[in-house]
């Protein structure tokens, strides 16, 4: 038995409780020892059998398996990937640590190491005609933007100076109302963009005309949708893919049969497994 659990049982036995005469004796640390008497640290076996059960057996081997095939595709996850994919496949919350230790456990089958550009593929690609061919392809860059409405960014004003030495002039109004509105945009190479779509602060499906009372739908392209948050989820994410993207550019690809690159950033809604494999 180890010393740390030695001393957890004399606690239980002992009439009087004193953790620095208890961790002297048993010859352990008494902060440890404290925290493991009063429930709020695990034994060190108890916290990796919890740590290493957050995805079944089943689970880790198909997120292998989704790992291998996006690598046979070019696209090696990182490691905020694999933990969204872990999150998408059990459906529950796991530790920024995690994927670290999944990674160790199946280092017969998968790795990690940083990427590097490759200096001479470069050189052999800079020339005329492939950048004319670059700027012909299917590539497309989308990013989301967000906006916090009804604050006042710090401006410079003109003011009185009686009225500012007598403290009059606390700072510039405002109204105090709160809403937040993501805008996601993408663009081409050749320069052009699809139309935007934003996302309101509101009940879900639920988009209010006083938000629209500006919007020309005979001469102008845009999508519109609600969040509790005013921010992209999965959902949206989802969404925004077939019903702008998808939508957009499939006529450009020959109705779908040329490859379209979509060049995202890393937040969750892009880099989940539901947006990566449609």
């Amino acid at each position: 038995m180890a010393a740390i659990d030695k001393a957890l049982e004399s606690l239980k036995t002992s009439g009087s409780i004193n953790y620095a005469a208890t961790a002297k004796k048993f010859e352990c640390d008494e902060t440890t020892l404290r925290r493991r008497h009063q429930g709020k640290q695990r034994a060190r076996r108890d916290a990796d059998s919890l740590y290493k059960s957050r995805l079944s057996k089943q689970q880790e081997q198909d997120l292998v398996t989704y790992i291998r095939k996006l690598s046979l595709r070019g696209i090696p996850t990182t490691l905020s990937m694999i933990r969204n994919s872990a999150q998408d496949i059990a459906k529950i919350e796991v530790g920024k640590n995690w994927p670290y230790s999944f990674v160790q456990r199946h280092r017969n089958e998968i790795d990690c190491t940083w990427f590097d550009g490759f200096d001479i593929a470069r050189r052999r690609a800079d020339n005329a005609s492939r950048y004319r061919a670059y700027f012909d392809l299917n590539t497309y860059n989308m990013d989301e933007k967000g906006f916090l409405l009804g604050v006042i960014n710090r401006t410079k004003r003109v003011f009185d100076v009686n009225a500012k030495r007598q403290g009059k002039l606390l700072g510039a109004s405002q109204d105090g109302n709160r809403s937040w509105i993501t805008f996601l945009a993408c663009i081409c190479q050749d320069m052009t963009s699809l139309p935007p779509f934003l996302i309101y602060q509101g009940k879900p499906g639920q988009v209010q005309d006083t938000w629209l009372t500006d919007f020309d739908p005979e001469h102008q392209s845009a999508f519109f949708s609600t969040s509790e948050t005013g921010w992209t989820s999965h959902e949206l994410g989802k969404e925004w893919l077939i019903g702008v993207f998808d939508r957009f550019t499939k006529a450009k690809a020959r109705n779908g049969r040329d490859y379209r690159l979509l060049i995202t950033d890393g937040h969750s809604s892009h880099i989940n497994m539901d947006f990566l494999d449609w």
